[in-house]
């Protein structure tokens, strides 16, 4: 820590640190469904010929995100959270930092919002461009409540739309209506919705989605009630129909007919991906609304 903290108040003392220091900011959508994760990249560029320290302890530059409603009033971080730790800005180079804004910031509310990168440097701020999105209720296609033996609840999980850049995309929400809980939003990703999306809750109390992510594919996903991602597969053209089943046991399968023959489907992809563990600034308790 003693080096970086020598560095950073050279850095401090240097007469022509007035400024050099470049700030932008982007998301991937405009338009987000409320509780779905909101990633945001900030790019800090330093142009100095020294390294800075952000964050690095209470006398360091702070780097920090500004939020505001549609009123313009300026939101509050959720507890103790903050947009990053310590880093290290390189001599005339440049990090990226990520943040989900809905994890960070009390954003219960549809509306629109702005945030802006800020930092403090030298009785200065440095701010980049304000970035706006809006966040809406989303349509709700279909909804089902299923029993979770392991969580011994009912879980609600819904699916619904909203357009995006002109695009069509399917979400899932996890709700524990009787705790007054939602454990987030989902993005499944771009549908056709010429046909209508399945959805089935199998013994465990896992959700299945299927629905058609492009003209001549399908998608399968599984969710755990707490949101982690199971299982994902993609039905190729190769198949005219797919639907899920429910056998007797409660399991769910995915049926496909091929050729005129009724089969079990081939998938292109599997792959796991835990979402409980996943990024960095996911709380432990989910969101009351």
């Amino acid at each position: 820590m003693r080096p970086i903290i020598f560095i950073l108040l050279s850095v401090l003392a240097l007469p022509h640190a007035r400024a050099q220091l470049k700030l932008s900011a982007e998301t991937d959508f405009a338009t987000y469904q409320l509780h779905e994760p909101l990633k945001t990249r900030v790019i800090i560029e330093n142009q100095l010929a020294q390294p800075i320290g952000l964050n690095i302890d209470a006398d360091s530059p702070r780097f920090y995100l500004e939020v505001r409603d549609d009123y313009g009033i300026l939101l509050k971080p959720r507890g103790n959270a903050t947009a990053g730790g310590g880093a290290l800005l390189p001599a005339r180079g440049r990090i990226i930092v990520t943040n989900d804004l809905a994890r960070l910031f009390e954003m219960r509310r549809q509306g629109n919002y702005s945030f802006q990168p800020c930092i403090d440097l030298m009785g200065k701020t440095y701010r980049g461009a304000k970035q706006h999105v809006e966040i809406v209720s989303g349509r709700e296609v279909i909804r089902l409540t299923g029993d979770a033996p392991s969580e011994n609840a009912l879980y609600t999980y819904i699916i619904s739309h909203i357009n995006r850049n002109l695009e069509d995309h399917l979400l899932l929400r996890i709700d524990n209506e009787q705790a007054g809980m939602s454990y987030g939003v989902y993005p499944l990703g771009r549908s056709v919705l010429n046909t209508t999306p399945q959805l089935a809750v199998d013994v465990r109390g896992h959700a299945h989605v299927l629905f058609q992510a492009a003209p001549a594919a399908y998608a399968h996903l599984t969710y755990s009630p707490r949101g982690a991602l199971i299982q994902s597969q993609t039905y190729g053209s190769d198949y005219r129909t797919v639907s899920l089943e429910t056998g007797p046991d409660g399991t769910v399968t995915v049926d496909g007919q091929r050729d005129g023959r009724a089969s079990s489907p081939n998938t292109l992809d599997d792959y796991r991906n835990d979402r409980e563990n996943s990024g960095r600034f996911t709380p432990d308790q989910p969101m009351r609304y």
